[in-house]
């Protein structure tokens, strides 16, 4: 049966992958995303929730929005990024 919520941890990457999210997410507590394929929400609602960027970000053929709503959470990306075919969405003014 299928995943009903995946979570991403402080030493997780998921690198040159695709994520197809149906429904429940990848929840985002820590981690890196390494050249990542996304179509669906993206969970940073996690009070201090930090993640990665790297090598771009993509939305799939549906697109992908990042929901960066955490008191305290972060969003780096290393180096220069690019978020293409992505809604990011910033939900907390702290």
């Amino acid at each position: 049966s299928p995943l009903s919520k995946l979570t991403l941890t402080s030493s997780g990457t998921i690198k040159n992958g695709t994520v197809v999210d149906t429904g429940s997410g990848l929840v985002a507590a820590n981690g890196t995303l390494d050249g990542v394929t996304y179509q669906g929400a993206l969970d940073m609602s996690a009070a201090s929730s930090v993640l990665y960027l790297k090598d771009g970000f993509t939305g799939g053929s549906g697109g992908a929005t990042i929901n960066l709503t955490g008191t305290s959470s972060t969003l780096y990306s290393q180096d220069t990024e690019t978020l293409d075919n992505a809604t990011l969405n910033i939900g907390n003014d702290s």
